[in-house]
């Protein structure tokens, strides 16, 4: 079952950097940029134990300073491999003393002081507005580990203006691959991202969606490895999301996709059990109207079950209850590639004898559910096992009366599948038929 990782951004804006403001680049004063600096030049890398070149500037950053707000040295955080294993990102930030321009220089982990400045916690405390300083942004870099050179970041990236709504679309971003390279590393900047936002109580709405978002992730193996551990730390996400009030959509798409992890075995074993678990998560996901989509795939699903047995005993009653759950996909017009696929079920249910009695009105019926979902171009998985279906049923005279047109009708539906290659595994099936048509003499 398709699970998608949706990232639902929130128009909420939180305000304020508290004090803190951004310079008109993030280079700073041409003042603090001059100032220690040397003649001699320097390499710019390590040039002693714990200290790296700060890109751009005669400055290093003391990896065993410690960060005020973490309690922790730079050090520390980076040989912690369980919590940063990609490593960090640090923020430079300037305060100039009015009466005597002194440039003063902070830096800062990234993650406490978005803490900081999205929450307003203890403002008063914070090392930077504690000082009567004008105060300016300048720079933020990514720390790998002890000994690689520093790697400037856009400050936006890093502490983005919208808060937490920005945390979770920077996350967005890194999970889809519009920043970095679709990486672990990236994965788990996204992850470092996600899960702040997953704990902060300033905005609900964002605190849902970054919980479903690391539910989905860890369930697709983009964070984690696929273990049990990791199906586990998917499972409690999205047990929040779906438990949540704030964000009916969100919960809708939880429960999904918890229903859908008890079906492919993610969580539990298979057994009748898990399958009436997802049951139960995949109705609560059909019973709402605030996200049709996830109401039509919920829909499509459970029809799944039903005529594949993994609900009901695949009995008359279990498959008239699929085709009503596959009737109300294919009837839907909010998501195309669901009701086309509802359409080819329908359609293979009808041809194959689980609904109606293998009469000709029955595979008539079938037809022309096959007809319509071959009659579309948004799922071309659809298309080929539609134009394949109707292809076999000429050729065996489900349709038609086994005549030279319509073993041409069978023909053509075998060569457009044939041609084409979204689908390798049908294009086979389609050649081989076309072979044993040609062997046949048909």
């Amino acid at each position: 079952m398709k699970k998608l990782l949706i990232l639902f951004i929130g128009l909420v804006t939180l305000s304020g950097l508290h004090g803190m403001k951004r310079g008109r680049s993030e280079e700073g004063s041409q003042s603090a940029e001059n100032s220690g600096q040397s003649s001699e030049k320097r390499q710019r890398t390590e040039v002693e134990e714990g200290k790296l070149a700060i890109p751009g500037t005669s400055r290093f950053l003391d990896l065993h300073q410690q960060d005020p707000i973490a309690g922790e040295t730079f050090a520390e955080m980076l040989n912690d491999k369980e919590a940063f294993p990609y490593g960090i990102d640090v923020i430079e930030t300037l305060t100039i003393d009015p009466k005597t321009g002194t440039p003063w220089h902070h830096y800062l982990h990234a993650t406490g002081l978005r803490g900081h400045m999205y929450v307003g916690v203890n403002s008063t405390q914070h090392p930077v507005n504690r000082l009567p300083l004008e105060r300016r942004f300048l720079y933020s870099f990514y720390v790998k580990d002890m000994k690689t050179p520093l790697v400037r970041k856009s400050l936006d990236e890093v502490i983005p203006r919208s808060g937490y709504s920005g945390l979770l679309s920077i996350a967005s971003m890194y999970a889809g691959g519009k920043l970095g390279n679709k990486t672990k590393g990236d994965y788990d900047k996204a992850r470092q991202y996600l899960e702040q936002a997953a704990a902060q109580t300033v905005n609900p709405s964002v605190r849902a969606n970054a919980q479903l978002s690391l539910g989905v992730m860890y369930a697709d193996g983009l964070l984690g490895n696929k273990t049990k551990g990791d199906y586990d730390k998917a499972r409690q996400y999205l047990e929040q999301a779906a438990a949540q009030t704030v964000n009916p959509s969100v919960r809708a798409q939880a429960r999904f996709n918890l229903g859908g992890m008890y079906v492919d075995g993610l969580l539990g074993n298979k057994t009748k059990e898990d399958y009436d678990k997802a049951r139960q998560y995949l109705e609560q996901a059909e019973d709402q109207t605030v996200n049709p989509s996830v109401r039509a795939k919920a829909r499509f699903n459970l029809g799944l079950m039903y005529a594949g047995g993994k609900l009901g005993n695949k009995i008359k009653e279990d498959y008239d209850r699929a085709r009503q759950y596959f009737k109300q996909a294919a009837e839907q017009a909010v998501d195309p590639s669901v009701r086309a696929y509802a359409q080819l079920n329908l359609g293979g249910m009808y041809a194959g004898g689980k609904l109606g009695n293998k009469t000709r009105e029955d595979f008539d019926r079938a037809r022309e559910y096959l007809e319509l979902a071959a009659d579309q171009e948004i799922d071309l998985r659809a298309w080929a096992f539609a134009q394949l279906g109707l292809g076999r049923m000429y050729v065996d005279g489900l349709l038609g009366n086994k005549t030279k047109e319509d073993y041409d009708r069978a023909r053509q539906y075998f060569k457009q599948v044939a041609e084409q290659t979204t689908n390798p595994s049908v294009r086979a099936q389609a050649q081989g038929n076309l072979a044993k048509m040609n062997a046949d003499g048909l």
